[in-house]
């Protein structure tokens, strides 16, 4: 574990490099991560650490997300130089074509709806199609390198504050988004019409992981992991994994559906604990356990990301005296 003595919380992690997981895996390329943080004080400001090296432990540069001092970077996304940060407080991103040396913000004044709907959560497949979700049921996308935005949909699915939003690998034409009061809406034509999947597992949901087009697996506030087989028509909860804490929160699940191989930051609903599981079975029910280094009593996780079948990276920290970055490879 990693510890960035800076009193701040790493919202969330993305792998710049390599471009992809399964037939990209190559042991002898070292990933590029790139973790955003809240803000920490004097000068009061957020920040993204970027790692080169693999994840490795003290690797960390310190970039400051300049004239962020009201909002926490929640979300971040991107592709080798090129990245994307979303910041819900400050109701705005800001994108970087050289990792973080020229910043371009772009806020409510140029995307009048963030000001009422503040974005929260982004994803994208490559620069040309980058989607970000919001409150009140709010998405936007863009064409061009985040250049542009436009608003697709303006809460007519679902009125629920969306927490994450993915698009299916294996046909970008679907993409799924999930509510902070357990709406699921889904795309079947890249993000033009959204509608509500029949039926809503679980409570508050925090964590999506869409594994192909039909396949889905949701986490809720209440430690319930659920999967879909049939583009979210019909849900089945899965079973706890092993050594399950008593109250939990699932945070992120995230995988790779060419290699089989699965991921879940789980933190303690107080907020002391955390447990990173494994899966190599597609994130199959009863297949999860925790990998070496897997568990911690002090440092709770928000966020993981994986960069190849055997290394992954989750991120957290207490806000008060250190980030965390726990790599496990």
């Amino acid at each position: 574990m990693a510890l960035i003595a800076d009193p701040v919380t790493l919202n969330d992690v993305t792998v710049l490099l390599p471009a992809g997981c399964g037939s990209f895996c190559d042991p002898q390329v070292k990933p590029v991560f790139a973790t955003v943080s809240t803000l920490e004080a004097g000068p009061v400001t957020a920040h993204m650490y970027i790692n080169t090296e693999g994840g490795e432990l003290e690797e960390f540069d310190k970039v400051p997300l300049t004239l962020w001092a009201t909002g926490a970077a929640n979300a971040v996304i991107g592709f080798d130089q090129f990245i994307v940060i979303v910041s819900t407080g400050e109701t705005a991103i800001k994108y970087t074509d050289d990792r973080g040396t020229t910043q371009i913000e772009i806020d409510q004044t140029v995307v009048t709806d963030w000001a009422a709907h503040a974005p929260k959560h982004i994803d994208a497949i490559d620069m040309t199609y980058i989607i970000i979700c919001g409150a009140d049921g709010y998405l936007w996308k863009s064409e061009d390198a985040a250049r542009t935005w436009e608003t697709i949909e303006t809460g007519i699915a679902t009125t629920d504050a969306l927490v994450r939003v993915e698009i299916a690998r294996d046909n970008p034409q679907v993409i799924y988004s999930i509510g902070a009061t357990s709406a699921i809406i889904k795309s079947t034509n890249g993000g033009e019409t959204w509608a509500q999947t029949l039926t809503n597992p679980g409570t508050a949901l925090l964590a999506l992981w869409v594994k192909d087009q039909n396949h889905i697996l949701v986490g809720d506030d209440a430690g319930g992991i659920y999967e879909s087989s049939d583009g979210g028509a019909t849900w089945t909860a899965q079973v706890a994994p092993p050594d399950w804490i008593a109250a939990h929160d699932i945070m992120d699940i995230c995988g790779c559906s060419e290699c089989g191989v699965a991921w879940m930051a789980v933190k303690e609903a107080a907020g002391s604990a955390h447990i990173v599981y494994r899966n190599v079975d597609g994130g199959a029910s009863g297949r999860w356990y925790i990998p070496t280094g897997g568990d911690d009593t002090t440092h709770p996780v928000l966020a993981v990301a994986h960069s190849c079948a055997n290394r992954a990276l989750a991120v957290g920290g207490n806000g008060t005296t250190d980030g965390c970055a726990i790599l496990l490879a």
